[in-house]
C-alpha cells in the first residue's frame, strides 16, 4: 500500500515538475514574471535610434533599434519600428503588434492608439476597449477625456462610457459635476450622466461654484442658474460674478454690492469698486476711501 501511494504521488508531481521546468515562467501580458525584479530603464539615443539602459548600472538592456520610444509606463513602452508603433516589455519583446500610427503611454491599463486615422483605446493584451472611431481626443483629467468625431466634440470617462454626447461644437473641463458645452454661439451645461441639464441657450456661462449656482448671460444681462437648470436668481444684472464665500458681486447702476444665494441684496450696491469675498471679508472703495467689509457691508479693516 505504501509503495502504491508513493507511486501515485510521483505520478501526480512529475507532470507538475515538467510543467514548471519547460519554460512556463508565469508571464503576464507584459511578459514579467510574478516575482521578477524589473530594472528601472532609461531611454537613450544612438545614431538616431532609441533603446533603453539600466538606470543603475547603465548597461544596455534594449539595443537602440527603434525610430521613436516612450518611457516605460505600467510595464510597457510604446516604440516605433518600420514606421509603425507597438509596445514592448522590459526585455525588449514585442507584446502588442506594430500596427499603429500614434500611441500614448498606458494609464490604468489602457492606452490610446491611432490606426487608419482614427483613435481608440486598447488594453495590455492589445484588445480594443474603446472603438477606434474618433478623429481626435484630449485629456481633461484622470477621469475624463474629450473626444471628437468630424467637427463635433463630446466626452467619455476613463472606462470608455460616453458622458457628453458627441454633438457639441466645444466641450470644456468638468467642474462641480458639470461640463460646459456650446453649439454655435450658445452655451449650457451637461451633467456626467450625459443629460443637458442647463439648456444650450445662453450667450455665455461661467462654471458652477460650490454654492451650486452658475453665472449665465442672456441679452446683455446676467443672472444665476441652479444645477437643475432653473433660474435661481433673475437675469437682470448688468454685471454679475461667481459666488465666493456664499456671496456674489453684482453691478447695479454702476455701483457694486453683493447677493446671497437666495438672491437677496445683503450688501447694498453703493461701492465704486469691489473684490470678491475671501475668508469673510472683501476689499471695496467708496469715493477716495479703500477698506474691507464683512458680509453685512460694515467696515472691519482700514476704516
Amino acid at each position: 500500500m505504501v509503495r502504491k501511494f508513493q507511486t501515485n504521488l510521483l505520478t501526480l508531481f512529475i507532470p507538475l515538475l515538467l510543467f514548471f521546468s519547460c519554460g512556463n515562467d508565469g508571464n503576464s501580458s507584459s511578459g514579467n514574471t510574478e516575482n521578477e525584479v524589473i530594472p528601472e530603464l532609461t531611454r537613450f539615443e544612438e545614431n538616431g535610434k532609441y533603446g533603453f539602459k539600466n538606470e543603475v548600472t547603465k548597461a544596455i538592456e534594449i539595443p537602440a533599434e527603434f525610430e521613436s520610444a516612450l518611457d516605460f509606463s505600467e510595464g510597457l513602452s510604446g516604440v516605433k519600428k518600420n514606421g509603425k508603433f507597438g509596445f514592448i516589455n522590459h526585455k525588449g519583446h514585442e507584446v502588442i503588434e506594430f500596427e499603429y500610427e500614434e500611441i500614448t503611454p498606458f494609464m490604468e491599463g489602457n492606452a490610446w492608439v491611432k490606426k487608419g486615422g482614427k483613435w481608440g483605446k486598447i488594453d495590455k493584451d492589445g484588445n480594443t476597449t474603446t472603438p477606434l472611431e474618433y478623429d481626435d481626443f484630449q485629456f481633461f483629467t484622470d477621469d475624463y477625456y474629450k473626444v471628437k468625431k468630424g467637427e463635433l466634440w463630446g466626452a467619455m470617462d476613463h472606462k470608455g462610457k460616453i458622458v457628453v454626447k458627441v454633438e457639441y461644437d466645444q466641450v470644456w473641463e468638468f467642474k462641480q459635476g458639470f461640463f460646459t458645452v456650446s453649439k454655435g454661439e450658445k452655451y449650457g451645461f451637461v451633467g456626467e450622466n450625459a443629460a443637458e441639464t442647463v439648456p444650450v441657450e445662453y450667450d455665455y456661462v461661467f462654471p458652477f461654484t460650490e454654492e451650486g449656482l452658475a453665472v449665465v448671460e442672456k441679452g446683455g444681462k446676467k443672472g444665476f442658474v441652479g444645477k437643475s437648470g432653473e433660474i435661481a436668481i433673475p437675469i437682470e444684472y448688468v454685471g454679475a460674478w461667481a459666488f465666493s464665500d456664499g456671496l456674489a458681486k453684482v453691478s447695479i447702476n454702476g455701483k457694486y454690492g453683493f447677493l446671497n444665494t437666495s438672491g437677496d441684496l445683503v450688501v447694498p450696491a453703493k461701492f465704486d469698486e469691489a473684490d470678491k469675498f475671501r475668508k469673510g471679508e472683501a476689499w471695496v472703495t467708496l469715493g477716495a476711501k479703500q477698506f474691507y467689509i464683512d458680509p453685512t457691508g460694515n467696515c472691519i479693516r482700514d476704516c
